[in-house]
């Protein structure tokens, strides 16, 4: 039975059925759980909500815990311990669904800092300026020719710097180096070097990665440099023209290697940057639509084009925008990030040579099967078969990145979250693309 009762009679062995307040007014994830300690009971009174609501049969009630000795031990585990593994989403029995779904990222349970509007601006700016690149692509004992910086929320530090006397190589990549924590990044003009350096650094890789796994690392790579390149100039016919062989070498990676997206994609992702997020997505969607079936190489080129390229749009949006939490953006900035979709597809049409398929991704991304998507509102089968792909793993990759003051979810989080929108995303699709996942993370 669901009963509200105030946060002060909370106790330990009591299953929580949700809060007395809006999802987005509450610091958690979750509505549902077990209550397995004092410390989440503190962490819900802290939080400023005076009411729960708690079911009864599956915990303890307020008017019986006094006579019962101690909490059924079976109930002190997490609700979703006994499952961690991505796959079991698939072959386990339907969950309970979400009676209110989220926004598109999830934020963290401490406390924002930085909150100064001109402060965020400022590092939004600065942060652009960059290019994240991923720490397994520098090797101990060798040597870079330009400037490493870290990154750890909104504070960006030099971590080691190239001399200035005109020698290349003369930095040393240490274990101290790679063991900092945070994001590493480069000044987005030392794109080239970093190119140079990585073609090399490739090489020495077969000591921790096979030939096909270092060759998928590099195609990564490069890709995610080239979309930065072509989100700073998305007029350029010579960077689209090198998306589209980026795309062959995508779909090649993938064939290569069995249908695993295993080193095409960036895991951990601690800040949102268009261009990683881009690559995530055509990589996903191509990956889905093979084992979905799909072999034509005309469509799985489109996909992965569409799915390159779906983000296009936000080359026209300012980066405090883009770096900002969607639950953080007013009605205005809201409004101008929806409208990428639009831009997104102007631009494209600008360009001869794109496959007029590659398109529905752009168009589709954010739309949804029950028809509550944008910017055109298509419903069910109107949907095209790359949308309702791009819509999944677009959601996926969004709802996994963190930015500065907000957690991401963890895979099994959001898949499990998916699982409850099977009205707004289709449920093929989203069976293949948990497979694709449980084979490759």
């Amino acid at each position: 039975m669901r009963k509200k009762i105030s946060v002060k009679d909370l106790l330990k062995g009591m299953f929580l059925d949700g809060f007395d307040a809006s999802w987005f007014n509450t610091p958690f994830i979750k509505h549902h759980f077990m209550i397995d300690s004092d410390s989440l009971i503190e962490k819900i009174r802290e939080s400023g909500i005076t009411h729960v609501f708690i079911d009864t049969d599956k915990g303890l009630d307020a008017a019986s815990a006094a006579k019962k000795p101690a909490a059924n031990p079976a109930m002190e585990k997490p609700a979703d311990e006994a499952k961690s593994k991505v796959h079991e989403l698939v072959e386990s029995e339907p969950r309970r669904q979400v009676d209110v779904a989220p926004p598109a990222e999830i934020p963290d349970i401490t406390p924002p800092c930085g909150d100064d509007e001109e402060s965020f601006k400022a590092f939004a700016r600065r942060k652009d300026q960059y290019l994240q690149i991923e720490r397994a692509g520098l090797i101990v004992g060798s040597y870079v020719d330009f400037i490493l910086f870290i990154k750890n929320g909104m504070d960006i530090k030099l971590l080691l710097g190239a001399k200035k006397e005109g020698k290349k190589k003369d930095v040393l990549i240490t274990d101290e180096v790679l063991k900092t924590s945070g994001e590493i990044l480069i000044n987005r003009d030392d794109t080239d070097r970093y190119k140079v350096y990585l073609n090399d650094a490739v090489k020495q890789m077969a000591a921790t990665m096979n030939a096909q796994q270092s060759k998928n690392f590099l195609v990564k790579e490069t890709t995610k440099m080239l979309m930065k390149e072509l989100m700073e100039n998305p007029r350029s016919g010579e960077k689209m023209k090198e998306s589209e062989k980026a795309v062959e070498d995508i779909i090649d990676s993938i064939i290569n290697s069995k249908g695993v997206v295993s080193n095409l994609i960036t895991i951990n992702k601690h800040d949102y940057y268009t261009y990683t997020h881009c690559v995530n997505v055509s990589v996903f969607s191509v990956g889905t639509a093979m084992a979905l079936g799909i072999k034509s190489d005309a469509e799985l080129f489109a996909i992965g084009v569409g799915g390159l390229l779906h983000d296009i749009g936000k080359s026209t949006i300012p980066p405090e925008i883009l770096s900002k939490h969607p639950d953080r953006l007013n009605t205005f900035e809201t409004t101008i990030l929806k409208e990428h979709v639009v831009e997104g597809v102007n631009l494209v049409k600008l360009f001869k040579g794109i496959p007029e398929d590659a398109m529905y991704p752009l168009r589709e991304h954010h739309e949804r099967l029950s028809g509550s998507g944008y910017p055109f509102g298509i419903k069910g089968d109107k949907m095209h078969i790359s949308g309702k792909i791009a819509a999944v793993v677009n959601l996926y990759d969004t709802l996994t990145t963190s930015r500065p003051n907000y957690r991401a979810m963890t895979p099994f989080e959001t898949l499990t979250h998916m699982r409850s929108l099977s009205d707004d995303y289709d449920q093929d699709i989203f069976k293949e693309f948990v497979n694709l996942l449980g084979k490759s993370l």
